[in-house]
């Protein structure tokens, strides 16, 4: 029988719930057995292993509810922030670095911030696959990255069949080109493998993944402007089939909103909703655009909204109107999207950067409190993830996933002891205070640096990896992508 004891100054076990002084949290087969006082726990299991300290302050792990594991991030390989639809338009440009070394960096990254568990939205190779051999090859090279960074994972591979370079249909893009755009446009614009190959693929690596402690899979497509009936119907009836949760991006921008009005009256998530992938397994990452009438079919669902927060300021997109989704019960999680404010993955910031841009938002619901945005970093993040009722919280019966900071260092020179704890993890912790991280009662993070991975040993792999698809970048297919650029954005978004 392994046990545990991580001990703290205080322990924090969920959001909204009272801080226990002096406590300590007991795991045991790793999970929660017993939160009590740490000198009585201490005694009467006085052969558990050690984590935390009197200095300590304990607390849930954090979700990382939306991001794609890409270890380099676009403004280090030379694409700095734009507004959304100019930025993405030169993506297509942005090259593939090695999908084993930079998901394991980016988990380990998020791993000694405080996150326990994320949900990985796979980007498909830039350049396509051979096959569907290959197609599962490049998925296997992540997850092994997954099982060696040792976080809880929700895998969702992303599909899409259309709109490669704009919000509409290709070949009618095409058609309003100069001759030489529009042909590389069309060879550049088919699908590198089929729908049903997708398909094939996340059944299988469904199968491969039942049981397993750490992984699981879900169903996902880009976005609902870049995916077919066919592809909605697909992803619909393999979630039905599978059992397995749905994951896309939807009303990121104002001119994705744009197209929704034209292409669907307004009404692209009941749309969704028809085809079977819109319901009480679906999040859609972003929605800063979302109307009424979608918060209130959200809610409805039980659907639930993955919020990206520094993401949506730097693509400048806008504010997610968050405080209204968790005033109507919308579940909300908190995402990094591999654009955290600071360019670094940084989970607590993250938090930090929600909790301050809700209050700026126009709406009549109340600003959330640190308490608030707490929980969507646990509970709704792991409502996402699938992994609701198992962790975000520190109590009995919870898979033992924690975070310990370093509670002097947080409070700085002077904190006032009226301050909550809550209050000031949002207002000041970040990942230079994370002092250990433990999953599933496996300590992995020491003194802020992982147990169990050489961190400079496989930055300096990440590192030369990026270099190489760097030389080898082909400028011609930049230039290519700067002039087709002011056609995408000028063409109306419409089917």
């Amino acid at each position: 029988m392994d046990e545990l004891l991580i001990e703290g100054a205080a322990v924090l076990p969920a959001a909204g719930a009272e801080p226990l002084e002096g406590a300590a949290v007991l795991v045991r087969d790793g999970r929660v057995a017993e939160l009590g006082p740490a000198d009585e726990l201490r005694r009467s299991h006085p052969e558990a292993g050690r984590a935390g300290g009197a200095d300590c302050l304990v607390m849930p792990g954090l979700v990382n509810a939306h991001q794609h594991a890409e270890g380099v991030s676009t403004a280090q390989l030379g694409f700095p922030d734009e507004p959304f639809e100019p930025w993405m338009v030169l993506m297509h440009s942005l090259p593939t670095v090695d999908p084993y070394l930079t998901t394991f960096y980016k988990s380990m990254l998020m791993l000694t911030s405080g996150v326990t568990t994320h949900v990985h939205s796979h980007f498909p190779a830039k350049g396509g696959y051979e096959g569907s051999e290959a197609y599962l090859d490049e998925l296997e090279h992540s997850l092994q990255a997954h099982r060696e960074a040792g976080l809880r994972t929700a895998f969702a591979p992303y599909w899409r069949d259309r709109g490669r370079f704009t919000y509409d249909d290709d070949d009618r893009f095409a058609a309003a080109l100069p001759g030489d755009l529009a042909g590389e446009v069309r060879r550049l614009t088919g699908a590198p493998i089929s729908n049903a190959i997708y398909i094939e693929a996340i059944t299988e690596l469904a199968r491969r993944l039942d049981g397993d402690p750490l992984i699981g899979v879900q169903l996902s497509i880009a976005a609902p402007q870049w995916a077919s009936d066919d592809l909605l119907d697909a992803i619909g009836a393999a979630a039905s089939d599978l059992g397995l949760r749905i994951h896309m991006h939807a009303l990121e921008s104002r001119r994705q909103r744009d197209w929704g009005d034209a292409a669907h009256g307004g009404r692209e998530l009941h749309h969704l909703a028809e085809r079977g992938v819109l319901g009480e397994g679906t999040t859609i990452a972003h929605g800063v655009y979302l109307r009424d009438a979608d918060i209130d079919l959200l809610a409805e669902l039980r659907a639930m909204v993955a919020h990206n927060c520094s993401s949506n300021l730097r693509l400048a997109c806008g504010i997610a109107p968050v405080r209204r989704l968790v005033a109507r019960g919308v579940t909300v999680g908190l995402g990094s999207d591999d654009m955290a404010v600071d360019d670094d993955e940084d989970m607590l910031a993250e938090v930090r950067m929600a909790h301050v841009a809700q209050r700026i938002w126009d709406g009549p619901e109340p600003p959330l409190g640190a308490g608030d945005v707490l929980r969507l970093a646990w509970e709704g993040g792991a409502r996402i993830a699938g992994l609701e009722g198992s962790v975000g919280r520190l109590e009995p019966g919870y898979l033992a996933d924690a975070v310990v900071l370093d509670l002097a260092a947080v409070r700085g020179v002077f904190a006032s002891p009226r301050l909550a704890y809550e209050d000031l993890v949002v207002a000041r912790a970040g990942r230079g205070h994370v002092r250990e991280v433990v999953v599933g009662g496996r300590v992995l993070v020491r003194d802020g640096a992982p147990v169990h991975v050489d961190m400079d040993a496989l930055a300096a792999e990440v590192a030369e990896a990026a270099r190489a698809v760097e030389a080898g970048r082909d400028p011609a297919r930049q230039a290519f992508l700067e002039r087709l650029r002011p056609w995408a954005l000028r063409h109306p978004p419409a089917l």
